[in-house]
């Protein structure tokens, strides 16, 4: 059961996947909106090449370009009242959507890396500027050894 409470494969009615080739994007979504599956795939038929094209220029990673489109036609399936035929294409609105996710990745992978390279000095400089626990001994050893001897 799907979240409209019919089957998965139920088709909406007087639409048939053939004759999704010929509905325009405006009507695909409305498509998408009543849950037809076979909606979604011709829109990713027609889109999917463009949005993973720009989501890999930006985020330079196969996997992560796939996620980014992967996300961005489940945004599409789960809120298709958010494309707005008369603001754009649905080609443009989805092509706008990859760009700021992959956008989003890079933000991120950029934030966790300057991160990471702030808090490895501050590692590397506590490690070095402590003393070790063979230091400690040796410090030790040298403190009694004195003290034996006497002035």
């Amino acid at each position: 059961m799907e979240r409209s409470g019919r089957p998965a494969s139920a088709p909406v009615r007087g639409t048939r996947p053939a004759d999704l080739e010929t509905v325009s994007d405006a009507g695909l979504v409305v498509a998408i909106g009543r849950f037809h599956h076979d909606a979604l795939a011709e829109a990713y038929r027609r889109h999917g090449a463009a949005s993973f094209g720009l989501a890999l220029r930006i985020v330079a990673d196969r996997r992560l370009a796939e996620e980014v489109v992967q996300e961005v036609f489940l945004r599409l399936w789960n809120e298709p009242e958010k494309f707005d035929p008369e603001r754009g294409s649905l080609r443009s609105y989805l092509l706008a959507q990859a760009h700021g996710r992959s956008v989003d990745l890079v933000r991120a992978e950029s934030a966790r890396r300057a991160r990471e390279e702030r808090e490895a000095p501050t590692e590397n400089a506590t490690r070095s500027s402590s003393p070790t626990s063979a230091d400690t001994h040796i410090a030790r050893w040298r403190c009694c050894s004195a003290s034996r001897r006497g002035p």
